[in-house]
């Protein structure tokens, strides 16, 4: 029988000697991770007008301009024309000593962020009257990721960003005591200048529930209510990895979670519900994992710690098999997940490989 090999596991001269044949195999495991979908996508670079142009900011009009000239009627101005303190009459003080303006030109959804989340924005920065921002995620490819609370972004943007929701698109006009100060950051910040943010945040992650799990004694993370908020945020940490494609770092994220839930003592029966479905559900995200990480007796013991096995566990569980060579036991995990979802194109794919 010909040998499969999954494209991106690369492969060496003897296999492309074998005489039996050599299929080379493509698969997007990244799709099929997580019955939720991601909030995170790849974005090409764009220009600083194709980016101001998706933020919503072209709908500027420069009060002071003269209202008699036709040609100036409904003129459509970048964020480069505007003055600050034209714009600032629009927005609201945030701590009242006009530090820090924000104007919301999206609502968001959800909860505010929180003050030490782990953010991922879009962003665009410009001084007043310049032509072109002086930094913008558009020009590195889109969104960034990045965690509050740890010096990672000026003071007066982080007291910016602890404002908005999710989705949410706002400006921020931020005082130099908030952002470079009076020095500045020579050559490419000037000294005691105002800054404009123009922010989207696209998705947040509490990693202050993470933290808080530091505090707890070890009877206390035995206890479920203690931990469960922690370990949520793990896996959505984790999961955040693995739509950037960080899979060894997902991997060691999954692991801390589950580690967290196998030390809970469990008080009655819905305490052992709860955790069996978060068990469930880091054990069978961790398989995949494995899997894309060429480990596939990993991901047989991950597949077989899922208290209540899915499609998805023995999807996994046969893929791992296959991998190590196991082709009848492979075949057997995959009928049985075929039987599940008998309409399952990733499964007959899968089957026809193994025969």
């Amino acid at each position: 029988m010909a040998k499969y090999i999954n494209a991106s596991d690369g492969f060496s001269l003897r296999d492309l000697t074998l005489k039996e044949g050599l299929v080379f195999e493509v698969t997007n495991d990244y799709e099929n991770f997580d019955e939720e979908e991601f909030g995170y996508s790849e974005d090409l670079p764009l220009t600083n007008e194709e980016a101001l142009n998706l933020l919503n900011m072209n709908d500027f009009e420069d009060e002071d301009e003269d209202d008699c000239n036709d040609a100036n009627i409904n003129k459509q101005i970048t964020v480069c024309g505007i003055s600050f303190e034209q714009l600032k009459t629009n927005m609201t003080d945030i701590f009242g000593n006009g530090k820090v303006m924000k104007l919301i030109k999206q609502k968001g959804v959800g909860s505010i962020v929180p003050y030490d989340a782990q953010i991922t924005i879009k962003y665009i920065g410009h001084f007043e009257y310049r032509d072109e921002p002086f930094d913008s995620s558009f020009a590195r490819g889109g969104a960034e990721t990045f965690r509050l609370n740890q010096g990672m972004l000026i003071p007066g943007l982080e007291i910016g960003i602890t404002t908005m929701q999710k989705h949410e698109i706002a400006m921020f006009i931020i005082h130099p005591d908030l952002a470079y100060g009076k020095y500045g950051c020579a050559p490419r910040i000037p000294p005691n200048e105002e800054i404009l943010f123009i922010v989207h945040l696209t998705d947040y992650i509490d990693n202050g529930s993470v933290d808080n799990i530091k505090c707890l004694s070890s009877e206390e993370r035995k206890q479920l209510p203690n931990i469960v908020k922690s370990v949520n945020a793990k896996f959505n940490t984790a999961k955040d990895c693995f739509s950037k494609q960080k899979v060894k770092q997902a991997i060691r994220e999954y692991s801390k979670g589950l580690q967290w839930l196998e030390e809970v003592e469990l008080k009655d029966q819905d305490e052992e519900d709860e955790v069996n479905k978060l068990l469930s559900r880091g054990y069978n995200n961790l398989a995949v994992c494995y899997n894309i990480a060429n480990m596939p007796r990993r991901a047989c013991s991950a597949c077989n710690r899922v208290p209540t096995p899915t499609v998805k566990t023995h999807f996994n569980h046969g893929r791992a098999l296959l991998k190590m060579g196991e082709f009848s036991k492979a075949m057997e995990k995959l009928q049985f997940a075929l039987k599940m979802e008998p309409k399952n194109t990733e499964i007959i794919k899968e089957i026809r490989i193994v025969s």
